[in-house]
């Protein structure tokens, strides 16, 4: 018994016409009724009486039809799933980050990628780099999104963009002044750290200590936006990411670029052994199309490595 046969067998069940059947089905009156012989040949009893023009199913009939309709609401089921994972319906976008991406650039691409695909349901983590990494192992999301380099066979690193850190200060801070910051002009400032538990944190502590520069801390928060609310109560200085110093400005707190160039390299991650699923593929594209906030201001690039790419 082939699809076709009971195709055509339940579309006369729905109109008791050949006519009307084939025309259902987008076949010729001749090919509905050869389909319909060969079906009760092979069946070994009828199927409909003919009455005045019309087919009335036989008893055999109708059992045969509770059957089918079971099958075809199934088919129904299941063409309506793949119209809705064609449309994006009914999907979720799980997602990592580390704070500063969240807040620098996710916040921006978003609520611009949720009004795109209205029927998505997105959900940020924000964590630290640690737990965006383990997030993305144990396959808690999909993506995440990090700044700096992960050494992990399992896991795919792609560049979205690259920035150099910012002096941030209290607004009116003398070295508002000055076009540009350097380690010198640091010195003896009270300093606002992010500390060693951050990689951040201890890239800016060693190259003070190269540039043989003392400081003087007061204040250690590994999250660079409560360094930043400290700042602005006039609490010190920090050298921060430039997405959350740029996401963050207002009034009470200005930025410098900072010399030499500290650099942040900020990167999808995604496990290698799994390809993304469409509306992730979008979100990734949509993420690496959108320009960061504050471009000039904290002069951030794309990388001039090979175009983002991923696994299909």
């Amino acid at each position: 018994m082939r699809l076709r046969h009971i195709e055509i067998f339940r579309a006369l069940m729905l109109t008791h016409s050949v006519t009307r059947a084939a025309e259902q089905l987008n076949t010729s009156q001749p090919t509905a009724s050869r389909f319909l012989a060969e079906l009760e040949r092979e069946l070994g009893f009828a199927l409909f009486t003919r009455t005045g023009g019309k087919l009335y199913p036989t008893p055999e009939a109708d059992a045969l039809y509770v059957e089918v309709q079971r099958s075809f609401s199934g088919l129904d089921r299941i063409a309506e799933v793949a119209r809705g994972i064609a449309e994006f319906r009914a999907d979720r976008l799980r997602i990592s980050s580390i704070s500063s991406f969240a807040l620098g650039h996710l916040a921006k691409v978003v609520p611009a990628f949720g009004r795109q695909f209205e029927s998505v349901e997105i959900a940020v983590d924000v964590g630290g780099f640690d737990e965006v990494v383990r997030d993305v192992i144990a396959n808690q999301c999909e993506i995440g999104f990090v700044a700096y380099p992960v050494d992990h066979k399992g896991l795919t690193q792609l560049p979205i963009l690259r920035t150099n850190a910012l002096c941030a200060m209290p607004a009116g801070h003398r070295l508002a002044e000055l076009k540009t910051i350097t380690f010198a002009d640091l010195a003896g400032e009270a300093f606002i750290s992010l500390g060693h538990d951050v990689p951040s944190g201890r890239r800016v502590d060693r190259l003070f200590a190269e540039a043989g520069v003392a400081r003087r801390t007061v204040l250690e928060t590994r999250n660079a936006a409560i360094a930043c609310s400290f700042i602005k109560e006039g609490m010190g200085v920090s050298i921060l990411d430039p997405l959350t110093v740029t996401a963050l400005l207002d009034p009470r707190m200005t930025a410098r670029p900072f010399e030499p160039g500290i650099t942040f390299q900020f990167s999808a991650l995604m496990r290698s052994d799994r390809p993304l699923t469409r509306i992730a593929r979008k979100f990734l594209d949509a993420v690496a199309a959108t320009p960061p906030q504050g471009r000039q201001a904290i002069a951030a690039e794309r990388p001039q490595s090979a175009p983002i790419s991923y696994r299909e």
